[in-house]
């Protein structure tokens, strides 16, 4: 087995042990020096892991393997280290993917006819597996214990609590496949009845998880967002973003933070205080989109649900901080919420264009030739409609005790669908880009503490948009022999400040 050491004395190096290949066979084939560059993903918004793989060779292995996209990829390698540093073994991204994809093949016919460049897509073993079997069963719990039931029935998952943090293979899997939950929540609202017709096991956890609802006052906002995803190092979570947002990354301690580069990078560049905790480079690719929210039911929409057993339709209005409490004498939220403030405001809108003339920043106008009053943003109903569904007998305890359904059962069901897009919109809206040194110790879900200044301030004085907790909403791996990377997008869910009483930045002349 080769061992390689990529990007020494740089931010980004890493240790890469090992890249094995092998067939149903029994065959395997080490491609450690001949792999050229990866790319890992994970993401709360994606159920299983995938990823992609770039080899270069002279020696003929290609043909020697006689691909044909069902082999199986073991990748491991550790995150940023210094000298004899090494990372915890519990730390190393150690997984087994199954290929599914082999493309790319260029081979140089200019100057080595026997150098081959291919590619190679690959993904968890139970993405196929979750794309590939079906579901006609009925199913009696609530939705985390289904999803519970559905993942050890036909994804062949662990529970025992010693297979969790094992690091020796397993006769049904362990760490090397992440086959077992480290979070799995959804134990709130009633027992129903599920009946799967004939889904693929994919579709029924889609289900499950888009219906999945806690509806107690401390949950909210995010009771309704529930999300089913796989991590590098610690197996399957299935919880709330409220569940997420009390996952502080190294316990809230490490900062990343902007580093003056003025000075030049040099061997130092990450201390042994901070290592991996400077950010290389960020970026927002959306900003204050207003109309696409309001098409997304950002800030207020009306919400259709049917019942398919009574035939009647259900019309709502839903807004903003219906589900957002928002302290009306301070306009800040008052709910588990990232920041302290809606990032928009909140009252009635009163537009005022200015008259020709010169015009003091910041200062309050004396004088406008026009003015534009309208409703409050979240009072705009009629930009986003929300169809849905209620079906009593099937998602309720009808199905075991022979009760009716509650009116507050029903009516909490019109608003899940509704409060979970809302959710989305809004850490869309929010998202940010960070691309940080290789850490494999970071996961979707966890949330992290940022600090951005504002260019050509103060430095004191923080980007009141942008910085403080963020949820890290999917990491990507980049390895090469540069080093490795870790792009992180993140989000929140509005401002540091009230927009109104935010400072506003300074100059630094100085």
């Amino acid at each position: 087995m080769s061992e390689n050491i990529a990007g020494l004395n740089t931010p980004d190096n890493y240790r890469l042990i090992s890249c094995v290949v092998s067939n149903n066979e029994g065959r395997q084939w080490d491609l450690t020096d001949q792999l050229d560059s990866f790319e890992i993903k994970e993401s709360i918004y994606q159920m299983f892991i995938s990823g992609s793989a770039t080899f270069v060779e002279n020696n003929n292995q290609f043909n020697r393997i006689n691909w044909t996209g069902q082999e199986y990829l073991r990748l491991h390698f550790s995150g940023i280290f210094q000298d004899s540093q090494e990372q915890p073994e519990e730390e190393h991204v150690n997984m087994v993917f199954r290929v599914f994809n082999v493309s790319k093949y260029m081979r140089d016919t200019q100057s080595d006819l026997s150098k081959v460049i291919y590619g190679v897509r690959f993904c968890s073993p139970f993405r196929y597996e979750a794309n590939t079997k079906r579901l006609s069963k009925h199913f009696v719990g609530k939705n985390g214990q289904i999803i519970d039931q559905i993942c050890t029935d036909y994804l062949n998952f662990v529970n025992e609590e010693d297979n969790k943090n094992s690091l020796k293979p397993l006769v049904k899997g362990g760490k090397e496949l992440g086959n077992y939950f480290s979070i799995i929540e959804g134990q709130a609202g009633e027992v129903h009845g599920f009946l799967c017709p004939n889904w693929t096991v994919r579709h029924a956890l889609a289900h499950l998880s888009n219906k999945c609802s806690d509806d107690s006052e401390e949950s909210m906002p995010y009771g309704d967002s529930y999300y089913f995803y796989q991590t590098i190092n610690d197996g399957f979570r299935f919880h709330s973003v409220n569940s997420m947002l009390n996952i502080e990354y190294l316990n809230g301690e490490r900062v990343f933070a902007v580093r003056d580069t003025a000075g030049g990078l040099g061997d130092d560049y990450d201390n042994e205080d901070s290592i991996g905790t400077d950010i290389l480079n960020y970026n927002k690719s959306d900003m204050y989109n207003t109309l696409g929210g309001h098409m997304r039911g950002l800030y207020a929409s009306t919400i259709h649900n049917y019942n398919t057993v009574s035939k009647q339709m259900t019309t709502v209005d839903s807004e903003f901080t219906q589900q957002f409490k928002v302290d009306d004498s301070t306009g800040e939220y008052t709910g588990n919420t990232l920041s302290k403030a809606p990032p928009f405001r909140t009252g009635f809108e009163s537009i005022r264009i200015p008259d020709d003339g010169a015009v003091e920043p910041g200062q309050p106008m004396e004088n406008a030739d026009v003015v534009l009053d309208g409703d409050s943003i979240i009072k705009r109903y009629g930009a986003a409609l929300n169809f849905d569904y209620a079906v009593p007998h099937t998602f309720s305890n009808v199905i075991e005790t022979g009760d009716s359904v509650s009116d507050s059962a029903i009516g909490r069901s019109v608003h899940v669908k509704g409060n979970r897009e809302r959710v989305e919109a809004l850490f869309t809206t929010n998202r940010i880009a960070v691309r940080v040194s290789g850490r494999t110790n970071i996961n979707a879900g966890m949330v992290i503490n940022v600090d951005i200044p504002q260019p050509m301030i103060h430095k004191e004085q923080p980007d009141m948009t942008q910085n403080g907790r963020l949820l890290v909403e999917s990491v990507i791996w980049k390895g090469s022999s540069f080093g490795l990377e870790t792009h992180l997008t993140c989000t929140t869910d509005g401002f540091q400040a009230v927009p109104d009483t935010a400072p506003e930045p300074q100059r630094d002349d100085t």
